[in-house]
Order: structure tokens, then C-alpha cells, then sequence
């Protein structure tokens, strides 16, 4: 519970920052970003803010920078059979393997 109330509190540093955070292997976070990652903000004053949720408490609302962006990488098998249909719902998903970024020779290698 410790260890994901501080991987939160660092994506919260991170989302008022004009960056693009990637997130790999963390399937405990997921359901607390859940209105990041649906893109469920609220605007006061020209400001951006999101709910960022702990079990059964909810964080107040936390500032998001307008050029902040999350991109989530999971492997296929694990996108498929382990998350829930609805979290995968909420992505544009975007095949890559590690074939992609090899070159023909290298290719030859692996068959």
C-alpha cells in the first residue's frame, strides 16, 4: 500500500510537467489513474485538474500540465489476458516488437 501511495505521489509530480511519462509493468497504479487515464479532467481558471484515486480514498483534485501525456506499455500477452477489458478499452493500441527495430540480417537470426 506504502509503495503504491509513493509510485502516486510521484506521477502526480510528474503530471504538472510538460512531459511525456511512460508506464511500464505498473498494473497496481492503473486503477487509481483511472480518470488520468480516461482523460477526465476538470478546468478552473484556465487550469487542467484530475482525481487521482487511493483504494478508498480520493486525492484532491491534482493539477495537470496541458502538455502532459502517459502512455502505458504492457506485452501483448499480459494486455490481453490479465488486464481487465475496460482498462484496455480506454487505449489506442499500437502493436511493436522487438523485430521491428532490427535490421534484415538480424532478423535472419531469430528463425
Amino acid at each position: 500500500d506504502m509503495f503504491i501511495a509513493a509510485r502516486l505521489q510521484r506521477v502526480k509530480t510528474y503530471m504538472q510537467q510538460p512531459i511525456c511519462l511512460i508506464l511500464v509493468h505498473c498494473d497496481a497504479l492503473y486503477e487509481s489513474l483511472y480518470d488520468l487515464l480516461n482523460q477526465h479532467y476538470m478546468e478552473h481558471c484556465g487550469q487542467r485538474y484530475v482525481r487521482i484515486a487511493h483504494g478508498s480514498k480520493a486525492m484532491k483534485q491534482c493539477p495537470i500540465h496541458d502538455k502532459f501525456r502517459i502512455v502505458v506499455i504492457s506485452e501483448a500477452e499480459d494486455a490481453y489476458m490479465r488486464l481487465p477489458a475496460p482498462l484496455l478499452n480506454r487505449f489506442e493500441k499500437q502493436t511493436f516488437s522487438r523485430e521491428d527495430v532490427m535490421e534484415e540480417e538480424e532478423r535472419t537470426l531469430l528463425h
